[in-house]
This record gives structure tokens, C-alpha cells and sequence, in this order.
């Protein structure tokens, strides 16, 4: 799941059978993002508020081409949806010969190097074969 200020989004997993590993991950998001914390104005007033904090998390994400579906791209990014709309777009000059993309699958972590780290795997040989019998 992500976390987009005070609100919560479930994780949505677009392969058609989820394998384990991504409702493991999507768990592992959701219990991240809740974090407590006190209010000190209101616990001198005698009450507790508990709180839902902005955690920034970052997503590796697998796109896959509508026009041709044997192209696939990966990537890490802050803003999904944003990314999505840069790579569709045109923006981005790796990924503009083959729009537009769809969102294939994403895993969600709560710190830049893990995301930069499983990002790196996925586009390793042990990625990929990782990504086709997860993704």
C-alpha cells in the first residue's frame, strides 16, 4: 500500500494469479505507513490524538507496452502516477518509442536505496527471471 498524506491507498496487483511475494509486499507497505504519534498540546490538556504521519514512500514499478506487449520497462519513482503520465508523455527518451504504457506491477518501499536496490536486481538476469515468475 502507499501512503499519500493522511490517507490510505491499498496496493493494487494487476497479474492476473497475485503470487505470494506481492501480497507479502503489499502487507509489509501497509504496516510501515502507520506511525503514531502524540500530541503534546493535547496531552498537557489531558487527551491523546494519534496521528497519521506523511511518510514519502518509493516504488520500483514494471510498465509494459499497450502497442507492444513483449516491451517491458522498469524503474523506481516517488509519484507513480505522475511517472506514468512522463513516460506516456514522451518525456522520458528510453521509454517514448513504445508508448503508451501500462502499469504491469510495483512494490512499494520506505527508503530511496531500497527501491534503488531492488530496482538494480530487477533489471539484473536473476531480475528477470525474479519478474516473470512474480510479476
Amino acid at each position: 500500500s502507499a501512503c499519500f498524506g493522511s490517507k490510505m491507498s491499498k496496493v493494487r496487483i494487476l497479474s492476473p494469479r497475485p503470487s505470494a511475494f506481492a501480497y507479502a509486499t503489499a502487507r509489509l507497505a501497509q504496516s510501515r505507513c502507520r506511525v503514531r504519534e502524540t500530541d503534546v498540546s493535547l496531552k498537557s490538556a489531558g487527551r491523546k490524538r494519534t496521528t497519521l504521519m506523511n511518510i514519502v514512500m518509493y516504488y520500483v514499478y514494471i510498465l509494459q507496452s499497450i502497442n507492444q506487449p513483449e516491451h517491458f520497462y522498469v524503474g523506481y519513482t516517488s509519484d507513480l502516477k505522475k511517472r506514468l503520465a512522463d513516460h506516456n508523455s514522451g518525456y522520458s527518451i528510453h521509454t517514448n518509442k513504445f508508448k503508451p504504457w501500462r502499469v504491469y506491477g510495483y512494490s512499494a518501499f520506505d527508503s530511496k536505496e531500497k527501491a534503488e536496490k531492488f530496482e538494480a536486481f530487477l533489471k539484473s538476469g536473476n531480475g528477470r527471471i525474479f519478474q516473470k515468475k512474480y510479476f
